[in-house]
């Protein structure tokens, strides 16, 4: 009997897709602890799969050919940091494990569907990366042999540029006026952090900072966006966030312009702590 049952239940997922053990339970008639049992001996056999991705306690159970059919589901509950994360790794194809931000290793763990944990060795060095799961190994050691040899090139450029001494050229310092909103702004940081690097995006109306401020957690670096705008949008928040993240800092959006709720609601739910507004 419960032969013809482990059939019903691969019959099920082959015909409706990527299934909960919910979904099988109650199609099928059985109970919930038999339902889980079976799926689980199932899965040991290899007769069917299951995701890493979680639903509560449980996982999707999917036969071999559905696998795009279950990234496809599981894409639609990714949370907006995690499409982030996938996005990246999809565009770069793989990223070293010490690339990528605290943020984005956090993320990472719960797309073990999408990209898979290599360890890769270059020379005596031996790093963890991930690769997006459409990526061939042999795209990855193409990638790394260009690295090396982009690296060699610049090696020997440097060593020619060593050997003969340049002259220097001469500097002509063009004085800048400041606007009122960057004296503004600058103000504000002055008051709890070092301003570190600074680059006009738009004259007078978006400029970004690297500051670093003392915490009792030591000096931490934050990345400060600058923009006078009538008023923000969560694209506005997004850019930002993607930015920051890249350069694995935290973010501060510094802005003479209206914050709709909705706008703050976004923020709060998506980026929390990692994203703060200040109003002038």
């Amino acid at each position: 009997m419960l032969l013809n049952k482990d059939e019903e239940i691969i019959n099920f997922i082959k015909v409706v897709g990527p299934s909960l053990p919910v979904d099988i339970s109650k199609k099928l008639g059985i109970n919930s602890i038999l339902t889980t049992a079976l799926l689980a001996e199932l899965v040991k056999s290899g007769k069917i799969k299951e995701s890493a991705r979680k639903f509560g306690n449980s996982s999707y159970y999917y036969v071999d050919g559905q696998e795009e059919i279950l990234r496809n589901k599981l894409l639609q509950d990714l949370k907006y940091q995690e499409k982030l994360v996938l996005e990246r790794i999809k565009k770069e194809k793989f990223v070293f494990e010490e690339d990528l931000s605290p943020q984005e290793r956090f993320f990472i763990k719960n797309l073990l569907d999408f990209v898979t944990p290599l360890r890769i060795k270059i020379g005596e060095n031996e790093g963890l990366c991930w690769k997006y799961y459409s990526t061939k190994l042999e795209e990855i050691e193409e990638t790394i042999r260009k690295m090396l040899e982009e690296k060699k090139v610049e090696k020997e450029k440097e060593g020619v540029q060593k050997e003969i001494p340049k002259e220097a050229p001469k500097e002509f310092k063009k004085e800048e006026k400041i606007s009122d909103f960057e004296k503004c702004v600058e103000e504000i940081l002055k008051n709890f952090a070092e301003i570190n690097e600074k680059k006009v995006v738009k004259k007078n109306n978006e400029i970004n900072y690297v500051v670093s401020s003392n915490t009792n957690f030591g000096k931490v670096s934050f990345y400060v966006k600058a923009k006078r705008k009538a008023k923000i949008s969560e694209s506005d928040l997004s850019l930002l966030f993607t930015e920051g993240n890249r350069r694995k800092m935290p973010m501060i959006l510094i802005t003479d312009g209206e914050i709709p709720k909705k706008v703050e609601s976004f923020r709060q739910k998506n980026f929390g702590d990692l994203l703060k507004i200040v109003k002038i």
